[in-house]
């Protein structure tokens, strides 16, 4: 969840309210809001200790090559937190290492804040799916009696009324 502070603005509604709150207290109220969200952020996440997610690997974090960023399914780019990968099981090597893209098993070995800590224990290197050919649309006609005309289309929206 993300909480952002209130501020005027002349073309909103709001700007012509009288009784504005004061922004000591905004600032209280969205700092008191952020601090129940990592509480209830940090429960969520330590259930998930000791248990095999799987997990798609960006590469290595941006602080520190010791640490490479994944993403469990449904955790959005610079919204939800990550997982934050700190060994691959069975790699002694940097040459050894997946590629980004790559599919891991890992097993959440802690949380901080709004991140996981795991351990990749198996990849899955990634495979280049070739797309199912298209099914082949049969065109049908309609007719339009407003139109008085036959029409062939892949769609068919029928007018309301």
């Amino acid at each position: 969840m993300g909480v952002f502070e209130y501020s005027d603005e002349d073309a909103a509604k709001s700007f012509a309210l009288d009784d504005k709150v004061d922004s000591e207290t905004i600032s209280w109220r969205k700092d008191a809001l952020m601090q129940l969200q990592k509480r209830i952020v940090r429960r969520k996440l330590r259930r998930k200790l000791h248990q095999q997610f799987e997990v798609m690997l960006e590469g290595p974090s941006k602080e520190t090559d010791l640490v490479w960023d994944a993403r469990l399914e449904g955790m959005a780019p610079d919204i939800d937190g990550k997982v934050c990968i700190t060994e691959f099981q069975g790699v002694n090597d940097a040459a050894d290492l997946p590629a980004p893209g790559t599919l891991a098993t890992v097993e959440i070995t802690g949380a901080k804040d709004y991140d996981l800590i795991a351990r990749a224990i198996e990849f899955t290197p990634p495979s280049i799916k070739t797309a199912s050919p298209r099914p082949k649309l049969i065109p049908q006609f309609i007719s339009d009696s407003r139109l008085e005309l036959r029409r062939p289309c892949h769609s068919i929206f029928l007018p309301r009324g």
